[in-house]
């Protein structure tokens, strides 16, 4: 495992001429027992501090939500938390909150998100001031569907196939929510966060 976690950084590098300013697993493979201590121990190698915390709050309420997906959810979840203490060994870093395991393909709507970012900054507002701003990871897939090349080792999988990579993209190009989000937020980069 850290010999591929290795040569994706070092190709990285060698192809945008930059180290990555963060890095994570496809599927969250990057929380998982057996790979959070690897995966954190190489991208320190390399000085990156910043990865993904898919540690969505929650999701019970979520009816949207399949009970298949719940189940997959809470597990993706519980490893996350169970990683916090192996990434913060290495020094790495994570946003205060995430949001995007619920909000996957059609389930992503601009009411959700709004929803999902009134209710961090509800939340923030309890708490006391003078505290450094708030930050949260929306996780989207916009893009083109794949025909039938490409993937992660092996060909693309459904979701990767899926016309719901097309409507996430429409979605985040949408005039509308964009306005909305920042009439509540700043959009900033892993390069600019706390910077």
């Amino acid at each position: 495992i850290e010999h591929e976690i290795l040569a994706q950084i070092l190709w990285f590098i060698n192809h945008a001429k930059q180290l990555p300013t963060h890095a994570d697993g496809h599927q969250h493979c990057h929380v998982l027992p057996g790979v959070r201590d690897v995966f954190a121990s190489a991208i320190s190698k390399f000085d990156i501090k910043w990865t993904r915390m898919p540690i969505e709050e929650n999701l019970k309420l979520c009816g949207w939500l399949t009970e298949a997906e719940r189940m997959f959810y809470a597990s993706v979840v519980y490893n996350a938390a169970d990683s916090k203490n192996a990434f913060s060994q290495y020094g790495m870093r994570y946003t205060d909150h995430y949001i995007g395991l619920s909000l996957m393909g059609i389930n992503l709507t601009k009411e959700r998100i709004l929803d999902w970012i009134d209710q961090i900054i509800s939340k923030r507002s309890n708490n006391l001031p003078g505290r450094s701003p708030v930050t949260c990871e929306l996780m989207v897939h916009p893009g083109y569907r794949c025909g039938g090349d490409g993937g992660c080792g092996q060909s693309p999988d459904e979701f990767s196939k899926s016309p719901d990579r097309e409507y996430e993209m429409e979605l985040m190009k949408n005039d509308t929510l964009r306005t909305l989000l920042t009439l509540r937020c700043d959009f900033v980069s892993y390069k600019t966060i706390y910077s």
